[in-house]
């Protein structure tokens, strides 16, 4: 049975609290209460803090915050007290289960309010069950179609409503990394305590291993976490379950009599170390450092080069780059590649694939190019044939060096689009595209399972970060964890290749086309 342990988290213990990217989630969380509520919000600069917020890369200090924002009354009461009496209203006004419908896509305030108010809907289960049975649909302005997509998403959240994604699960390695430490009174514990789970894109249940001869220390130390509820598991003296986070996540301490020797990747396969990074976004579209910064950031790595691909000019809503933007990237490009020769600034651009499969920029635009990324961005309600062909239409285009992110999924989010992968990768193969392992890890995209099947074609892959901020580029290491398990060894990965290898491909499909 488990049991809810009550007390304090230890002193030492320290986990952050209202950052400038915390702020920007409780602010985003009290506007959509206020429209769920029909409450006016009474601050005339809540949209410009929004603003800014949202540009901020995560890793900003209060300090690095402009001062006429860091000045303003709201953000100096939530620096002071942590909440809003606004937001302790709302929330003190609406049911835990609709609150939690915040973020999930396809679900406005105003749909919220009327499946609340008009259907008495009042979590997850109680909407999916009410689109189940057509209710949902019936109300004003809704309809059969737009009742099975939520269907289908809401579907897709309550599977995995116990599952973290792997950056989401690293974080909790770090909290029972600390437990561990105080618990034992070492400062580097790494040799008596090892997560272990399978590479996978999301976990269900997350793995400790731990030398702890004491099994009620262990005990009594995690039961001074207030948000564990632990479950002793008679069947081993060493052996304690239990659930720990607001996510509900399991997790499975082992307590050993000798040292682990674990790995979360068992595979006898040869390192890949990555010699440049490819597709990064910048301030010139919805990236949160500039051009500069990202390069300097990636050479101060150690990478060769970095190949900018900010968003083209259809992703208006990301900032996506006209033609007077285009130019003045590729002039600073220009000159900061004769600043920090021989590192090696490569111009390229994520290009969206319309509807019917064409880019959206001509190709005298596409030219200018070293490379592109093709990615879809829009329009994805689509069946196994229509996204396929869309895609292949795409892949034929002879300006296509990298097809983005192929399934456009958001892990625990949404599913991907339906795709005919075998079709997919021997087109690739035909017209010399080089599919993109998508290593954030809210994608993860391709799938590590179409890995194989690609390398089977003779095609590379490319492991690219996605990067909307410096703290981005670090994300190739799930990419390079999926790229593994897939199979793939260093020579399979195209940016494993020097920056002259790469210079020399990209002039190669250029003058090809």
């Amino acid at each position: 049975m488990a049991i809810k342990q009550e007390g304090n988290l230890a002193k030492n213990i320290k986990i952050p609290m209202h950052t400038p990217k915390e702020v920007l989630g409780l602010m985003e969380e009290m506007e959509w209460l206020a429209h769920v509520h029909l409450e006016e919000l009474p601050w005339k600069n809540w949209t410009h803090i929004l603003s800014v917020l949202r540009q901020t890369a995560s890793d900003t200090p209060w300090t690095h915050l402009p001062s006429h924002i860091l000045s303003t009354k709201i953000l100096q009461t939530l620096k002071k007290t942590g909440s809003l009496a606004l937001r302790d209203k709302l929330i003190s006004q609406t049911p835990i289960g609709v609150r939690k419908l915040f973020g999930i896509r396809g679900l406005t305030p105003r749909r919220v309010r009327s499946f609340w108010k008009e259907l008495g809907i009042v979590d997850l289960q109680s909407l999916y069950a009410a689109c189940e049975a057509g209710r949902v649909g019936k109300l004003k302005g809704l309809g059969s179609r737009t009742e099975q997509k939520l269907l289908n998403t809401i579907g897709y959240v309550l599977h995995y409503q116990h599952h973290l994604r792997w950056d989401q699960a690293e974080s909790w390695d770090l909290f029972f990394q600390k437990i561990y430490e105080t618990l034992m009174g070492e400062k580097d514990s790494q040799e008596n305590f090892m997560v272990s789970h399978e590479v996978e894109e999301v976990l269900g249940e997350l793995v400790y291993s731990c030398f702890c001869p004491d099994r009620e220390l262990l005990l009594s130390s995690l039961g001074s976490y207030s948000d564990l509820r632990i479950e002793d598991d008679k069947g081993s003296p060493f052996s304690i379950r239990g659930r720990v986070g607001s996510r509900d996540t399991p997790f499975h301490i082992r307590c050993l009599r000798r040292t682990p020797v674990l790995s979360r990747d068992s595979q006898d396969l040869s390192p890949i170390r990555l010699r440049g990074i490819l597709h990064v976004h910048t301030t010139y579209s919805d990236g949160k450092h500039s051009l500069e910064e990202q390069a300097l950031y990636c050479q101060r790595q150690g990478y060769e080069y970095v190949g900018i691909s900010d968003h083209s000019i259809s992703a208006f809503y990301a900032g996506g780059l006209d033609l007077p933007k285009i130019q003045s990237q590729h002039q600073e490009i220009d000159k900061l590649n004769r600043q920090l020769f021989p590192f090696r600034i490569f111009k390229g651009i994520e290009v969206d694939i319309l509807k019917d499969g064409s880019l959206d920029y001509p190709d005298e635009v596409l030219r200018s190019f070293d490379f592109t990324i093709a990615s879809i961005h829009s329009v994805l309600d689509m069946g196994i044939e229509k996204a396929t062909q869309r895609i292949l239409t795409a892949l034929s285009h002879p300006y296509t060096t990298f097809l983005g992110h192929p399934t456009g999924r958001i892990l625990l989010e949404r599913p991907g689009y339906p795709l005919d992968h075998e079709r997919l990768l021997t087109a690739c193969a035909h017209h010399h595209v080089i599919p993109e392992i998508n290593a954030n890890p809210r994608r993860l995209d391709l799938d590590w399972r179409w890995i194989g099947p690609a390398l089977e074609r003779g095609l590379q892959v490319s492991i690219h970060p996605d990067a909307h901020e410096k703290k981005g580029i670090h994300d190739v290491s799930y990419g390079i964890l999926m790229a593994r398990k897939g199979g793939a060894q260093a020579q399979h990965i195209f940016n494993t290749s020097s920056v002259d290898e790469v210079d020399s491909y990209f002039l190669h499909r250029r003058e090809s086309t």
